[in-house]
């Protein structure tokens, strides 16, 4: 026995107002054996959907393999998972084909690689490198202004002490006294 049965276009359709949803329509009877008593024996049942619904339930499940076979990288788990629950919801609601539009906006070209770590890692290191050489320069030229410091006030030291010399050479030597003050003002230079 063979039989051929169809079933109307709009079959799994639903209009409210100007919004035409679609909804699978299950366990619906296509055939009912009976008996010639009347009497039902048997039945077969089967869900009915349109193309718009299957169209949405194969994309549905190409797009949750995006993760699991390595075509998006598993950073963007959580936008991926946000997608496919958004567009569970509005297919629920009876719209697959803005679902299907919603996941068709998931593909490896629109979701790029993440950004290669070991170049984030060389970048840190060169960082920590550069910070380490500032604060040893930083080191070293506060050592520098300190022992120049150090340096000047000795010989500011030294020049009051020429100084008084020269006055007390002054009574004695006038050469000597001249030779004093000109180490004096050569110390001056240097500071």
């Amino acid at each position: 026995m063979t039989a051929l049965f169809t079933i109307p276009v709009n079959f799994t359709e639903a209009t409210v107002e100007t919004l035409t949803f679609r909804f699978i329509q299950t366990d619906v009877p296509v055939v009912s054996v009976q008996v010639s008593g009347g009497s039902t024996v048997g039945t077969a049942a089967f869900n009915v959907s349109d193309d718009a619904i299957q169209t949405y339930l194969t994309t549905y499940s190409q797009k949750l393999e995006l993760i699991p076979s390595g075509q998006v990288a598993s950073t963007y788990t959580t936008l991926v998972n946000d997608v496919l629950a958004q567009s569970q919801a509005i297919y629920a609601a009876g719209n697959p084909i803005q679902a299907t539009a919603l996941l068709n906006t998931l593909t490896p070209e629109t979701l790029p690689a993440p950004p290669n770590t070991s170049i984030t890692i060389v970048l840190i290191a060169a960082l920590a490198v550069v910070l380490v050489l500032a604060a040893l320069f930083f080191v070293m030229l506060l050592r520098s202004r300190a022992g120049h410091g150090f340096a000047k006030g000795t010989m500011g030291e030294v020049q009051k002490e020429l100084a008084s010399l020269e006055i007390t050479a002054a009574k004695y030597d006038k050469s000597l006294a001249d030779r004093l003050r000109n180490l004096k003002d050569k110390l001056g230079e240097a500071i």
